[in-house]
């Protein structure tokens, strides 16, 4: 069935405040799962907001998921948060795969890994692994995870930050229902993901932050000097990998700590500008054989090659149907470029233009 986005007669603030009031009533227990960054900081004020508003004399249970390479400002905005008497921060500082791109290769990496330095280390009331505990989790492990070591029983409902506009995959979680779009299922049976605000622009977010006169993770500005993506993430993934040096930029220190901990990156600064990306689209050009065997030898990181044959499958069978809007030069490219994690968007009329006169 075709799904059409319209107007509904009123703001995104009211509809937002009718899908928390929403969440509340069904949902047995409800907890807001914070990044320290802007989006989910409007999120927490709204879940506080609907508190005060039925009279409920508890505070907002908060996680916050510490995957380690996040910047001191964003570590002490969270911090900030757990001093407040409205809110009860559960920090869980667990051992996590996520995964590392130097100059076209992926490889997979533990954050909160006890075997290295690390580069933040988290407060000593965190939650943490027994010392003789060899578990190492995935961003889908969490949700069951976290319910289960804090024990809440019926239905949760976690609250995140989550808005359609930052991508097409995000925009796809919630044009898949027709009623509660923005509660979606989880990895956990007892745990359902509500996106209140997924309908709010960037400028929504910063409107409402700068009206309530509530200061935001200073690390906003520093991305915004360099003219950084407005987005808090770990910075050594395929995409944000590729902003490396605008890390260097904005913040010297953090960027000095990620060395020490990954001392590879320094060549992603040093040599992506001169980095051949010709030559191995040449090595690996030869159609979809050539993309297949890109996965297979350059992505390492084991999350990102099974994103990354994904892709491939699904743009494979586009191509075959449309070969000039998905030609697999562009496929390869997004895949030198550490892209497995979203769909590539075909080609527009004038590119498949170009690309025939070329020859």
């Amino acid at each position: 069935m075709a799904r059409y986005r319209y107007f509904i007669g009123k703001n995104v603030l009211e509809a937002a405040r009718e899908r928390v009031a929403h969440i509340c009533e069904v949902m047995d227990h409800v907890a807001v799962m914070f990044s320290g960054g802007k989006d989910s900081q409007v999120s927490l004020h709204l879940v506080h907001e609907e508190y005060q508003r039925r009279g409920w004399n508890k505070p907002v249970d908060v996680i916050f998921l510490d995957e380690e390479l996040l910047p001191n400002a964003v570590a002490d905005t969270v911090m900030r948060y757990a001093e407040m008497d409205w809110v009860r921060m559960h920090w869980f500082a667990v051992p996590m795969k996520n995964s590392k791109y130097v100059l076209g290769v992926n490889e997979t990496i533990i954050t909160m890994d006890p075997t290295r330095k690390l580069v933040r280390e988290p407060p000593d009331w965190a939650i943490k692994l027994p010392a003789d505990d060899p578990r190492v989790f995935t961003q889908q492990d969490m949700d069951g995870f976290t319910s289960s070591t804090l024990g809440w029983p019926g239905q949760i409902g976690y609250v995140l930050g989550i808005r359609a506009t930052e991508s097409l995959t995000r925009f796809r979680s919630v044009v898949n229902k027709l009623h509660e779009n923005y509660i979606c299922a989880s990895s956990s049976k007892n745990v359902k993901l509500c996106k209140p605000i997924y309908d709010w622009t960037e400028d929504d977010v910063f409107k409402w932050l700068h009206e309530n006169n509530e200061p935001f993770c200073p690390h906003y500005r520093n991305l915004h000097l360099v003219k950084h993506p407005m987005r808090i993430s770990t910075p050594l993934h395929g995409e944000a990998a590729r902003n490396m040096k605008k890390t260097l930029g904005s913040d010297p220190e953090y960027f000095a700590r990620l060395r020490e901990a990954f001392p590879d990156i320094d060549a992603q600064v040093r040599y992506l500008d001169d980095f051949d990306k010709n030559a191995i689209k040449e090595l690996y050009g030869d159609g979809l054989k050539g993309c297949w065997r890109y996965i297979k030898n350059e992505i390492k990181d084991e999350r990102r090659a099974k994103l990354g044959r994904e892709l491939f499958y699904t743009y494979s069978k586009l191509h075959e149907k449309e070969p000039a809007a998905y030609p697999t030069a562009k496929l390869l490219t997004a895949l030198v470029a550490g892209i497995t994690h979203r769909m590539v968007l075909p080609q527009g009329k004038a590119e498949q233009a170009k690309a025939a006169k070329a020859g």
